[in-house]
């Protein structure tokens, strides 16, 4: 990821719709595997970033959280976060059985990870048996752009291919969906024009599209729908197209 990026994530990651989002529907499941497991979890957020979401599931367990960049740390170290450490997954399990619920949000589509096979074995690896994963891809190659660049993409997936990858890992998957339907056809629209741009913008510096700041009002609007999408996602929903992919799956 783009240095810069650390700092716009911190600063985006309280409030902007996108990552607000997520943390919605990620937070949706994690509270329900605390009410399966009716105790207190041990948890990793494995690709911890800025620490955000480290820090909203923390009143469900103790939380880990690990990250292979160091400036990463460094910011989710400022949120109070006291169980940080660093581990490429991609190399070594950050654990042996040691989690009842481990998330991972947009980390194996880096440039780093290599074998996404390894990375999940890895993961699975650190789970507890019975143990869930929550796990966030971004989705099609065909919406591949500009954020790309600066978060440093490697792959973008199909939903039957992390369902295949899960599986071949070792887990038991229950739970695979496109997510941000609505966004797909504006997202595709963005990416098809971007690319007709004139050759020279891709010497400029890339940026995410968190970069861009919105609106309140807008922001707000936009947060209400992913809510609403989470909500039928949580009871069950599955969408064939989105920008990301979710899933959740067992040991």
């Amino acid at each position: 990821m783009e240095a810069a990026e650390y700092e716009r994530m911190y600063a985006a990651e309280d409030a902007h719709w996108w990552y607000a989002g997520v943390h919605d529907l990620v937070l949706r499941f994690a509270r329900a595997e605390a009410t399966r497991c009716a105790r207190a979890l041990k948890i990793l957020d494995a690709g911890c970033g800025t620490g955000r979401l480290a820090q909203l599931l923390q009143p469900l367990g103790e939380v880990d959280g690990c990250d292979i960049h160091v400036p990463a740390l460094e910011l989710a170290a400022r949120r109070g976060l006291p169980r940080l450490h660093r581990c490429d997954i991609a190399e070594a399990s950050p654990g042996a059985a040691a989690y009842d619920l481990i998330t991972s949000i947009d980390v194996l589509y880096h440039l780093r990870v290599r074998d996404v096979s390894a990375a999940l074995q890895n993961l699975r690896r650190a789970l507890r048996p019975g143990g869930c994963l929550l796990l966030q891809v971004p989705a099609f190659e065909l919406l591949r752009g500009t954020h790309d660049r600066a978060v440093h993409t490697r792959h973008r997936f199909r939903r039957d291919e992390v369902t295949r990858l899960l599986a071949q890992a070792g887990f038991h998957v229950g739970f695979v969906s496109c997510r941000l339907a609505l966004f797909f056809p504006a997202m595709l629209m963005w990416r098809i024009a971007s690319r007709m741009w004139p050759d020279t913008a891709m010497a400029a510096p890339p940026a995410s599209d968190v970069a861009y700041a919105l609106p309140h009002p807008l922001n707000q609007s936009l947060l209400a729908l992913v809510k609403l999408e989470n909500r039928l996602l949580a009871a069950g929903m599955r969408f064939p197209i989105g920008t990301s992919i979710f899933a959740v799956a067992r040991t």
